[in-house]
């Protein structure tokens, strides 16, 4: 029990080595799902960066804790049973690739390719050390860059499941992408046209905007790796002069959490 009187939920954390001669282990923290159900699903939940550890949507997002600063500095952790997505599912926060959080390993990770690898090894040795999961429907969830990676571990699994026996499937039902980094061009060339539809932007502002735009765009041709830092001026933008809307609804006001981006 937390000092609130809340529950804390079934947790567990650790290792599973995805490649051997690499010494290469993910990091992962495992929630099962409150009302511990034999049926509910299980969710690996990713963030995105690339580079961002998925404790991040954990600590701040959607997990059952809440880290807490009080008077004297000191961090308090709080319960949130009922306010989590673990109210509907059991959920992995994976720390990946390699190198990524507490995930660690003697070789850098860079490749697509290698994700899927260490992806089926993951959850083949997730499911040693929890085989009470084994046959649970299994959703691979994320958001930001995580968008890139869902589709790509899902498509992993499924090329598993085609080239192994049926006692050997991995349960994959669907993906659940959340304001995923897909196409990276298409979607920072829409935010204007976003805010003008949503009504959030008033006419003055588009002017600023455009010039925004065009500098994004030129950045996102010439060079992939500093764009991001050019284009994320057009959403500080439109965040300074939309009056406090949430990034994540526009129907209600910005909070602290939904300022973050992973």
């Amino acid at each position: 029990f937390d000092h609130l009187g809340y529950t804390f939920p079934c947790m567990y954390s650790g290792f599973v080595q995805v490649h051997q001669q690499t010494d290469s282990s993910l990091y992962y923290w495992f929630f099962r799902d409150e009302s511990l159900s034999d049926t509910a699903p299980l969710f690996i939940w990713l963030n995105g960066g690339p580079g961002a550890s998925s404790q991040i949507g954990n600590l701040m997002e959607l997990g059952p804790l809440k880290l807490v600063r009080t008077g004297s500095g000191d961090i308090q952790v709080h319960s949130l049973t009922g306010q989590a997505w673990t109210e509907a599912a059991n959920i992995i926060f994976l720390d990946q690739p390699v190198g990524v959080g507490y995930s660690f390993g003697n070789q850098v990770y860079t490749s697509e390719q290698q994700v899927r690898e260490n992806s089926i090894a993951f959850i083949k040795g997730f499911y040693q050390k929890h085989p009470e999961m084994r046959n649970r429907d299994l959703y691979v969830t994320g958001e930001s860059y995580g968008g890139k990676y869902q589709p790509n571990i899902a498509d992993a699994f499924l090329e598993y499941n085609k080239d192994n026996a049926e006692t050997d499937q991995i349960p994959l039902k669907g993906i659940i992408v959340g304001n995923g980094y897909v196409d990276p061009y298409t979607q920072r060339m829409h935010a204007r046209t976003l805010s003008l539809a949503l009504g959030t932007v008033q006419f003055e502002y588009i002017p600023q905007l455009d010039i925004l735009e065009k500098r994004c765009e030129e950045a996102t041709r010439a060079n992939l790796t500093e764009a991001p830092k050019v284009c994320a001026q057009i959403n500080s933008y439109i965040t300074t002069v939309d009056g406090g809307m949430d990034q994540y609804d526009a129907r209600y006001p910005a909070t602290n959490s939904s300022t973050q981006e992973a």
